[in-house]
């Protein structure tokens, strides 16, 4: 029933069954005691202890060597709890405060795709040289299909002709998008959310101003004039903006995210590169998801070093097509003995880390604080070095 109860308050299944086995336990105990208790692997026991240290839940002290974790005072839970109430009560503030200057409101409504060309340009024409436009779900490659050739050259021209950037947090990166941002990098900054459904619609953020654009018929831009609901959206899209760890599901999502916002030249260091603990049916699934990444960014002649386990060497040669394609897509081997074998893995990027398993179904953890993803490169470093 308790672990139920913690559930309905935020915290996942793994996460309540840990720290209800650690109050059961005396309210203190090592971390091999809680993996025998729960039955839990190792790593998911860990990262779990971890996140109740951040929630100041619990915390560590180290007895000749070896970590013991502790329970703090359990009404610390309510912390959390009025941080959230206190967010819901500054929303509400500014939502009353729109409802106070009903007058400085004004809908307009464009409808089919001439309305929302005529929009989307006239729109970046009223904005102020060097200022940013906000985009919330951004829906890829539609976006240019509705537009056009015509109406995205003047677009773009537009845009470079003001220098205004777009910043936007979308579900899908597009092959356009990342051309754009490769071409001008100091205009475009991208963040990706998990999303397992289709959106037919984005908004867009201006400084006095919010519009919906929808993608279904009949194609048409809702635009609410209105600095206060601006702000609250705005507000929004930073508390989502400034997320630093993120989790993603499934194939679809895997493969959206290792292919967000790559730069020429990026570099993607991978330790336990592995192909799960399934069956033949699952490793082939698991290579050829890899094989696909390979080679749809090879085009960017990215450095990739990757450390496999020494039973794997036939997968890891068949992943990055032999040596002769080894060599055309820039990739590195190594190997380690099968004693340092993990059912993680851990991808550092130039400015993230992702650590991904590859159970029933693939779920990968994003972190993008610079000190994390710095300590990550220096873990990987001593691998490599390791590795043979």
């Amino acid at each position: 029933m308790l672990i139920k109860d913690l559930q309905s308050i935020g915290f996942s299944k793994n996460l309540a069954s840990i720290y209800l086995e650690l109050v059961q336990l005396g309210g203190q105990a090592k971390a091999g005691e809680i993996i025998k208790k729960t039955g839990l692997h190792r790593n998911i026991v860990y990262i779990s202890l971890e996140k109740l240290i951040n929630k100041k839940l619990i915390y560590k002290i180290e007895e000749r060597g070896v970590a013991l974790y502790k329970t703090l005072e359990p009404v610390r839970i309510m912390n959390e709890i009025k941080e959230k109430e206190q967010m819901v009560a500054n929303i509400i503030e500014e939502l009353e405060s729109i409802k106070k200057h009903p007058l400085t409101q004004e809908v307009t409504v464009y409808e089919g795709l001439d309305g929302f060309r005529e929009y989307s340009t006239s729109s970046l024409k009223k904005m102020k040289d060097g200022e940013t436009l906000h985009v919330l779900g951004s829906i890829g490659d539609k976006w240019y299909e509705f537009m056009g050739e015509k109406s995205c050259k003047q677009y773009e021209e537009i845009q470079l002709s003001k220098q205004i950037h777009w910043k936007m947090i979308t579900y899908y990166i597009s092959r356009r998008d990342n051309e754009f941002i490769n071409q001008h990098p100091n205009l475009c900054s991208v963040k990706y959310l998990p999303q397992n459904y289709e959106n037919p619609s984005n908004m867009l953020i201006f400084p006095d101003a919010i519009a919906l654009q929808i993608f279904t018929e009949p194609f048409s831009v809702i635009e609410i004039k209105n600095k206060a609901l601006s702000d609250v959206y705005l507000n929004y899209f930073n508390y989502l903006w400034n997320q630093e760890i993120q989790t993603f599901k499934g194939w679809k999502e895997m493969d959206q995210l290792f292919k967000s916002n790559l730069k020429p030249g990026y570099r993607h260091d991978v330790y336990g590169a592995n192909y799960g603990e399934g069956g033949k049916e699952k490793v082939e699934q698991i290579l050829q998801f890899y094989v696909d990444y390979h080679n749809k960014t090879a085009y960017l002649k990215p450095k990739k070093r990757l450390i496999f386990y020494d039973n794997q060497r036939e997968e890891a040669r068949r992943e990055v097509g032999g040596t002769v394609l080894e060599t055309r897509l820039n990739i590195q081997l190594r190997f380690l003995p099968e004693r340092y074998y993990t059912p993680m893995e851990t991808h550092v990027f130039d400015d993230r880390v992702i650590l991904v398993f590859l159970f029933d179904e693939p779920t990968a953890t994003v972190y993008t604080n610079p000190k994390i993803v710095t300590a990550y490169k220096k873990q990987f470093d001593l691998l490599w070095n390791t590795a043979r």
